[in-house]
């Protein structure tokens, strides 16, 4: 899948692509230096969806690394980890 999402130093961590009834909120981000780290949480019909990860920004591209603790058929939450890479594209447009 592919995504286009405008970042910079002010806003490392780009708002997640709402889905449906699925609205997410990024709940805290720290950077040092190339490395951001943030907390998410989204509110779905089936409960609540946290997630974290870490990016690593050299140059121009990024990878990162997360983990999303979704709600289990059967109550109990079920941790997906996941895998993002990304690379600049060019100045963001003036909205």
């Amino acid at each position: 899948m592919t995504h286009s999402a405008c970042i910079d130093a002010n806003n490392p961590v780009p708002a997640a692509p709402r889905q449906g009834d699925v609205v997410c909120n990024v709940d805290k981000v720290q950077r040092n230096g190339g490395v951001v780290t943030w907390s998410m949480t989204c509110s779905s019909p089936q409960g609540p969806i946290h997630s974290a990860g870490t990016a690593r920004y050299s140059g121009d591209t990024m990878e990162a690394t997360l983990t999303a603790r979704i709600p289990g058929p059967n109550g109990q939450p079920i941790d997906a980890p996941g895998r993002t890479t990304g690379r600049y594209l060019g100045p963001c447009n003036a909205r």
